[in-house]
């Protein structure tokens, strides 16, 4: 993995040795990523090759548990800026069309209270109100007391 990032940043830029490539933080970070999209990739199909001995369920398991998870994860983002500009309630009068759909709250961890966010842009909790579902601010909030996230920055009613 780390020759393929070399490989990659040596192809863009020249004049960088391939042995220095991994003293750059940026460049250790990359292959990170690389690594974790590999891990979570790969991860789907042995479960899938596990669980139904063979290269059928290797497949299906790396389709659905890859391909699909990704695709519907992708698609979830793009439709908050697509439906919360169009349709939902604007309980706060924003310079922009945002609006709250909460159909969308559980798929999106709380993401389509977006009129919210517009309303408290750096506030890390989209709902504003007890009934409204943020699965999103209750993984923060469980990281925080893990001590996995400081200066988490909240609105005026967050707790």
């Amino acid at each position: 993995m780390v020759r393929l990032v070399q490989i990659q940043i040596t192809s863009v830029f020249p004049r960088v040795s391939p042995r220095s490539t991994w003293t750059i933080p940026v460049h250790r970070s990359h292959c990170r990523a690389y690594s974790l999209l590999l891990l979570t990739q790969t991860t789907p199909g042995m479960d899938g090759f596990g669980m139904h001995d063979g290269v059928d369920g290797l497949v299906l398991g790396a389709y659905w548990g890859g391909i699909v998870r990704i695709a519907l994860g992708h698609n979830v983002i793009w439709s908050i800026n697509s439906f919360c500009h169009a349709v939902g309630r604007r309980p706060y009068e924003t310079a922009d069309r945002s609006r709250n759909f909460s159909l969308l709250s559980i798929l999106s961890f709380g993401e389509s209270w977006h009129n919210n966010h517009h309303e408290t842009p750096t506030s890390a909790k989209f709902a504003h109100h007890w009934w409204q579902v943020d699965i999103g601010w209750a993984i923060i909030r469980v990281m925080r007391a893990l001590r996995m996230a400081t200066d988490v920055k909240c609105h005026r009613s967050a707790t």
